[in-house]
């Protein structure tokens, strides 16, 4: 990979884009990252300090799951058990096991003891809900969208819950729950929520993206959205555009890596990256662009006018040859004249020796100079 030097401006309000259909459920995802996701949550651990109410009482919060999966009529999901259990009242909910949509809601309702029968308040410790290939389906991310709405609508009184860290990772997350998680972000939903990642969700697709982006074109909290692996493709352009043109949008940083936008959807929303003055990191890697002139040139205008991208990542295109000397000749590159805020541009490719010297001469890094396809899960 080459590392090169190089950085973004303004926007406008965008329209927003309809949900379509419901795609086909496919297979489940796996990946390596999912592993060091469970090492980093490990590693991070820690508790937060109960307050004196019984809001935050683990006991409180275990038996209140306890009663609503055997309401529910099911059983108590171990990993689930284990961190109500902790050393500390937890602050996060960390779970790679089946929990399943019926589970999602068991646990849901136990946080925020609304159900006659709990007891206690909502548990307000809680910020952090990360899930893996749990199988949410779509009434399982209702579910999370509720306990996200709910807390919002209880902000102002004693037993808020303000989730800022939602991930659910190859969790079946379907178009409809896109929508669900929509009416959070949108303006009026959750303005606690900073990082959303829903990687590994190979049914959102673009439909599921332009869910997202219906409440994304008014959300102004939301810092950090990961979609990587899940489908999206060529007809994302206007609904990525429509994300780089949102007014006061605090998004700094989005990941698409492994998706197929391929050339024509970069070259629908290159344009938007020129006049965003926000985002800090883009990561398109892997992403089936190619040697597409019209869209790498469209993308050097932008970054030539970009005033705030600190990091790109463009590896795994196969861009080639021709590709990457487009990408030197349009000296947005060029340590005096081209792009001076951009400190990391990464590709990826097998270029001629002459060609790849040239961009290492204009950032400076190291890498190696080829790359092989995605291997998505």
């Amino acid at each position: 990979a080459a590392t090169v030097a190089g950085a973004a401006v303004a926007g406008s309000a965008p329209a927003c884009a309809d949900v379509t259909a419901l795609p086909p459920r496919g297979p489940w995802a796996h990946c390596s990252e999912l592993q060091s996701e469970r090492d980093e949550m490990a590693k991070g651990g820690g508790g937060a300090v109960a307050s004196d109410s019984g809001a935050n009482d683990q006991a409180v919060l275990a038996k209140n799951y306890s009663i609503m999966c055997k309401s529910l009529g099911i059983k108590q999901n171990e990993g689930v058990v284990e961190v109500i259990n902790g050393e500390a009242p937890p602050d996060h909910v960390a779970v790679d096991s089946l929990l399943g949509p019926v589970g999602a809601r068991a646990l849901v309702e136990a946080l925020m003891a609304r159900q006659e029968g709990l007891t206690g308040a909502a548990y307000q410790l809680l910020t952090t809900i990360r899930l893996w290939r749990s199988n949410l389906g779509e009434e399982g991310v209702r579910a999370i969208a509720d306990l996200l709405l709910d807390t919002f609508k209880r902000k102002l009184e004693p037993n808020s819950v303000d989730i800022s860290y939602l991930q659910l990772m190859d969790c079946n997350v379907t178009v409809a729950g896109c929508g669900f998680l929509s009416r959070v972000l949108q303006s009026g939903g959750n303005a606690a929520l900073v990082t959303l990642n829903l990687d590994h969700n190979d049914q959102i697709g673009t439909a599921g993206l332009r869910a997202l982006t219906e409440g994304l074109c008014t959300n102004v909290t939301l810092r950090r959205l990961s979609l990587a692996y899940c489908e999206i493709d060529a007809e994302a352009g206007r609904a990525v555009k429509n994300l780089l043109l949102t007014y006061n949008s605090a998004l700094e940083e989005l990941n698409l890596k492994g998706n197929r936008l391929s050339g024509k959807a970069l070259l629908g929303f290159a344009r938007a990256l020129g006049k965003n003055a926000m985002l800090k990191s883009l990561d398109l890697s892997n992403n089936d662009i190619g040697p597409d002139k019209e869209a790498l040139q469209a993308l050097c205008e932008a970054l030539k006018v970009n005033k705030t991208l600190l990091q790109l990542k463009l590896q795994e295109n196969h861009i080639g040859d021709d590709g990457a000397k487009m990408l030197t000749d349009s000296g947005v590159f060029d340590k005096k004249d081209g792009n001076t805020t951009l400190k990391e541009f990464v590709v990826d490719v097998k270029l001629q020796t002459e060609v790849f010297d040239s961009l290492m001469r204009a950032g400076g890094g190291g890498g190696k100079k080829g790359g092989k396809k995605k291997g998505k899960k």
